[in-house]
């Protein structure tokens, strides 16, 4: 049995030793041993915390992870409130990363709450640094061109990562894919149904705040009109027990990586029916992010 750092199991909180708090999970190790208590050591970072991201956000608190990180730009509006679950009517209007903190603070054994206000369009190279600083990353944004940078953000910093989500068909269909810090295959192998443009490739995998088409490098016209073809819709159908049990796979999926099972399968689940499936991730040999052919391999 692994047992980390003393001071984290003896640590206090309101009184109350954090072993005490995570009594019948540390009892897991005695059947898997590999689920020590040294994985809640780690730092995991959540971009993202609509449906299934505020759902991560809050499992992953009360687990006890050592440090949760969240990322998001948006505010609460009222149509969250069916599923997003760290917000309540009186939030409505406020940041979501402001929203997040002060109801996570109030839940957390033990796990230290960050939350980052941005764009991570925007301040790239500072969101790279976030990624660098976690030990996992979640992926739960709602644009495949932002998953897309999240993806190949987590491929330069060398760090595993999960995705996933409701299907925008139907509100009760969930699905959920891990990443190796090293791709191949990775999210981008089969993220997008046409291939993109060289500038699109480009301006979504560039981490520097100056960028290509700031020096006129890039043609954003080619960008735009790929962002247009590959656009999701905004408002789809979702509802909290999606939410809930996409957030659910993620997890398993991170729990298998950490305990030494790479799960190299897309999971697919509808509630409605009960239909679950997986789907082998398949290397494409002209991915933009991982082939060999584009890492000059």
């Amino acid at each position: 049995m692994k047992i980390p750092e003393q001071s984290f199991l003896d640590r206090r909180s309101n009184g109350v030793p954090v072993s005490e708090y995570l009594d019948r999970q540390l009892l897991i190790q005695f059947y898997h041993p590999q689920f020590g208590p040294d994985i809640l050591l780690k730092k995991i970072l959540v971009v993202g915390i609509g449906g299934n991201g505020s759902h991560l956000a809050l499992a992953l608190t009360r687990m006890g992870f050592a440090e949760v990180a969240l990322v998001d730009k948006d505010t609460v509006s009222p149509s969250n409130l069916t599923r997003q679950v760290l917000y309540t009517k009186s939030d409505v209007g406020r940041l979501k990363t402001d929203a997040a903190a002060d109801f996570l603070r109030g839940q957390s054994i033990c796990s230290e709450i960050k939350v980052h206000t941005m764009d991570v369009l925007v301040e790239r190279q500072r969101f790279l640094n976030l990624v660098r600083q976690a030990d996992f990353v979640f992926s739960v944004v709602d644009q495949l061109n932002v998953t897309f940078f999240v993806t190949a953000a987590c491929l330069k910093a060398m760090k595993p990562m999960c995705s996933g989500g409701t299907f925008v068909v139907g509100g009760f269909g969930t699905t959920a894919v891990m990443q190796r810090p090293e791709g191949q295959p990775c999210l981008a192998c089969n993220l997008l149904s046409k291939e993109p443009p060289a500038d699109w490739i480009r301006f979504y995998s560039t981490f520097s705040d100056d960028r290509p088409e700031e020096t006129g490098e890039l043609d954003l016209s080619k960008v735009a009109a790929y962002d247009g073809v590959i656009k999701l819709p905004t408002r789809d159908p979702s509802t909290y027990i999606t939410a809930s049990t996409g957030s659910n796979l993620m997890i398993a999926l991170m729990i298998n990586w950490m305990m030494g099972n790479y799960v190299n399968e897309r999971l697919i689940f509808n509630l409605l029916n009960f239909y679950f499936d997986k789907d082998l991730v398949a290397l494409n040999p002209h991915c933009p992010l991982c082939s060999h052919e584009n890492n000059g391999e």
